[in-house]
């Protein structure tokens, strides 16, 4: 998953946001040179980190320049202990961990349905196939007797 950080409508910066197992990896923040020194990269973290948890996550790893640490730091992160040295692209990196505390609504299994049909992100407002729901079943050459009627539904 990609996010896009935008400034007065403008695309200013951009991460990418992978989902493993058991924890979510933030990889390739990039802010553009004269969006710099803003609070950009760090909304854009936070809004990474609160997806993730959001999504169930309440590990997030990273590899970190050994100069960008104490920026990582402002988002909870730790250095891990090193299991061996992480060279790539020409740079070193150290490998980070934030540890968050679960989302008191984090999406489960056991969430609603049509929560679970939104599109990506916007958990929090009717998608298009949730909205589609007050019609009846009219799906052709289709036995509608085994459907239930579409419930009513509003907006979580």
């Amino acid at each position: 998953m990609h996010l896009i950080g935008s400034v007065d409508r403008e695309p200013a910066g951009c991460l990418r946001l992978r989902f493993f197992a058991d924890f979510a990896k933030l990889e390739r923040l990039a802010v553009r040179h004269e969006f710099r020194g803003t609070s950009l990269a760090l909304d854009m973290c936070r809004a990474a980190k609160e997806l993730s948890r959001l999504k169930g996550y309440t590990r997030i790893y990273g590899h970190v320049q050994p100069r960008l640490i104490p920026f990582w730091k402002r988002l909870g992160a730790r250095p891990m202990e090193a299991r061996r040295p992480l060279v790539f692209s020409d740079y070193a990196y150290t490998e980070m961990v934030v540890e968050t505390e679960p989302h008191p609504q984090a999406l489960s299994v056991a969430s609603d349905a049509y929560v679970l049909i939104r599109p990506e992100g916007a958990w929090d407002r009717p998608g298009p196939l949730e909205l589609s729901a007050g019609r009846p079943v009219t799906s052709p050459g289709r036995d509608t007797r085994d459907t239930q009627e579409a419930p009513n539904r509003q907006a979580a």
